[in-house]
């Protein structure tokens, strides 16, 4: 792979960073609709990301699904089921390849989707020119100090008339304190300064494309277990239990329109659609 000295400036972690953070465990078939309360602490934020690319994405298997930064799979098999799309996923550390391969393995799709490779790569992005429908990152945009770049390399793999679906975390306000306390080393890790909605939507103010919705999205979350202290993440646990019931308290109050804001929800959302130079301009956004 190659990279120039720019691009590998503007990253906020290293390889080693990567290496080390857990994967997770990936999905078996048939176990992709578990309620909230077997599928973990972040259920009602995902209910909610569903509930706004519902109002937006097509469905189709003839369409082409790309995520940036896939490793482990989960969200590709998760796309694939809800939409139908053909998935791949791009990713540059062998660990998180062989897992990715083996997870669509195992749903019945090609291990060859799973594309070992830096995103920024020239070459990539020349082979992958105007490839794919749908392009998606998840936390993946705020590990970089330059992130229109970022974007405008999502872009370049996107089709005419394709959506751009982009989520980074919000750790600032009371979500920061929250991450600071348990790993104040993971904190220095992201752009906070994209965090702040302004800030992320300059990244996609660009001539052909055209913002669906940009948006602080997802309710309050607790930090989940991460590589902290061991009391710590005792502490951590103790606070999935709290978000459990958290969600069982407002998801049946609020449904899909939870009170998203700056000062508690979990994440920022960009949609988006990539139209014809000079034909677009801001669309709405709430």
């Amino acid at each position: 792979m190659s990279e120039s000295s720019a691009e590998r400036g503007q990253r906020l972690t290293s390889d080693e960073y990567w290496s080390q953070r857990p994967l997770g465990s990936a999905p078996s078939p048939g176990k992709q609709d578990m309620p909230w309360w077997r599928a973990g602490t972040g259920r009602y934020s995902e209910y909610l990301g569903n509930h706004l690319c519902d109002r937006y994405l097509p469905v189709g298997s003839h369409l082409r699904f790309l995520e940036v930064g896939a490793a482990p799979g989960r969200n590709l098999i998760k796309f694939h089921q809800r939409y139908r799309w053909e998935p791949f996923g791009v990713e540059y550390l062998s660990s998180g390849i062989e897992v990715m391969r083996d997870l669509l393995t195992r749903f019945g799709i090609s291990p060859d989707h799973a594309i070992h490779a830096d995103f920024f790569d020239p070459t990539f992005q020349e082979r992958f020119r105007e490839s794919f429908d749908v392009v998606a990152s998840f936390g993946f945009l705020e590990h970089f100090s330059d992130p229109r770049e970022v974007v405008e390399k999502h872009l370049n793999v996107l089709r005419q008339g394709g959506y751009l679906l982009v989520t980074i975390p919000n750790f600032r306000r009371v979500n920061y304190y929250l991450k600071a306390f348990f790993n104040r080393d993971f904190i220095a890790t992201h752009n906070l300064a994209l965090m702040d909605l302004d800030m992320f939507r300059r990244c996609f103010a660009f001539e052909h494309f055209t913002l669906l919705e940009c948006r602080y999205s997802g309710g309050f979350r607790f930090p989940e277990p991460s590589l902290t202290k061991p009391w710590k993440r005792i502490v951590e646990k103790l606070m999935g239990k709290l978000q459990l019931l958290h969600n069982a308290l407002l998801m049946p109050v609020f449904g899909a329109h939870y009170p998203e804001s700056k000062y508690f929800s979990a994440a920022l959302v960009c949609l988006g659609k990539k139209t014809s130079t000079g034909d677009s301009g801001e669309g709405p956004s709430a």
